[in-house]
């Protein structure tokens, strides 16, 4: 279950390597929900079973043939939104779904204990941990970078859960070969991350003290960053999560206000007579304006601390791609191209932000557009507003996901 613009970069390893991989959404993208933890399920146990159904194949074990069914090796679960809500918040519940993925992996592991279920958490630490533990959580491993949240680049961790002996025949560690011998298999069992073989190398002891010392910080009861009340006795992390959500609230505001902002900007490039009218039309908003891209993050139960966004106006045309990430590289804002052949943004929000730097980047946005037009307007010599619309024209209906 991995967010469609990050599928290839995190499953190419493993193809790479011949693995086969098959995806599972987690949004309705119809709908622009996010599925609950029951739908999510339902939808893995189609795929595994249908993997089964299919092409089995032959090992030999101990010099005799054995038929066995394909299956999965591991289970990847990766999301955008903190580890224990990445299911997001299912319609018709007032009060959030706060526990979706554990329900999810609960199920699972119900099903099949001994797949590993592995959960990628670089989008949620420093971010979206709204204090979920691992061992409620109940994945098998968990891995999380330094460089999203917490700002320490090139360094991350990797926690495996131990089985016990007795456990073993229905773990994730079910496939560990016996004769290995009993030493061997009780070391992995106590330690699976034993079995790791990363490198030899000089570690990076400043990296790995910063990185500690950040996930310590997040623990904390105590706001060491001050973003919210003394009187807050939650842990930072929770808090962290809590200030994302109001960032990203601010921002889908700040896009939904955009066509009107630019329209009425006083260095807007050609003369409109009735500018309160022409907001008013819904084409003109959606060729001037800022869209969030994905349906699912429009609504407040999803705000995650990330948003992508586009400007239909700005990128109608292959050379125009890269504009306004370029542009905002260049005032010192480092966006990600996201969403490729749609010319998206992606925006991505840090603890230390606050409401006013999200006007700010806006307003930066705002300016760059602005100039875009005058540029165009010189060079096409436009004179109305009605010549603008036809040579800065609007992308095809299909490019935006409603």
């Amino acid at each position: 279950m991995i967010s469609n613009q990050e599928f290839s970069g995190i499953t190419e390893v493993f193809t790479k390597r011949g693995a086969k991989v098959v995806d599972i959404k987690c949004n309705d993208r119809e709908k622009g929900i996010a599925k609950d933890a029951d739908t999510m399920f339902e939808d893995f146990k189609v795929k595994i079973e249908e993997l089964r159904r299919t092409k089995p194949v032959f090992h030999d074990i101990n010099g005799k043939p054995e038929l066995k069914r394909q299956q999965p090796i591991a289970i990847l679960l990766s999301s955008k939104t903190r580890f224990g809500d990445a299911i997001g918040h299912v319609d018709k519940i007032a009060t959030p779904n706060s526990y979706g993925l554990g329900i999810l992996i609960k199920k699972l592991k119900e099903y099949d204990p001994t797949i590993p279920i592995i959960v990628d958490g670089c989008q949620s630490i420093g971010r979206n941990d709204a204090g979920e533990e691992l061992q409620r959580l109940g994945c098998d491993i968990y891995l999380s970078g330094g460089g999203k949240g917490l700002g320490v680049g090139n360094v991350g961790f990797l926690a495996a859960k131990r089985v016990a002996p007795e456990e073993k025949g229905k773990s994730w560690l079910a496939h560990i070969n016996e004769d290995e011998g009993e030493e061997e298999t009780q070391k992995i069992l106590k330690n699976p991350c034993s079995v790791l073989r990363p490198g030899k190398a000089t570690e990076d002891i400043r990296r790995i003290g910063e990185f500690g010392m950040a996930l310590q910080l997040l623990m904390l009861n105590a706001d060491t960053w001050r973003s919210l009340s003394g009187s807050d006795k939650r842990q930072m992390r929770e808090r962290v999560a809590e200030h994302m959500q109001k960032l990203t609230h601010q921002a889908i505001g700040r896009a939904n206000e955009y066509a009107m902002a630019l329209l009425t900007n006083k260095n807007f490039p050609v003369p409109m007579d009735d500018v309160g009218k022409l907001v008013e039309n819904a084409d003109i908003q959606k060729q001037f304006g800022c869209h969030v891209v994905y349906p699912v993050h429009r609504k407040g139960r999803d705000y995650n601390g990330i948003l992508t966004i586009t400007f239909p106006n700005i990128g109608s045309t292959p050379e125009r791609e890269n504009y306004m990430k370029e542009q905002l590289g260049k005032l010192g804002y480092s966006v990600e191209q996201c969403h490729y052949d749609r010319r998206g943004i992606r925006l991505s929000f840090h603890y230390l932000h606050e409401e006013k730097d999200v006007d700010k980047l806006f307003k930066a946005m705002e300016k760059i557009h602005i100039d875009f037009l005058a540029k165009l307007v010189a060079r096409k010599e436009i004179k109305t507003f009605d010549e603008l619309r036809e040579e800065s024209p609007n992308v095809p209906d299909d490019w935006m996901e409603d």
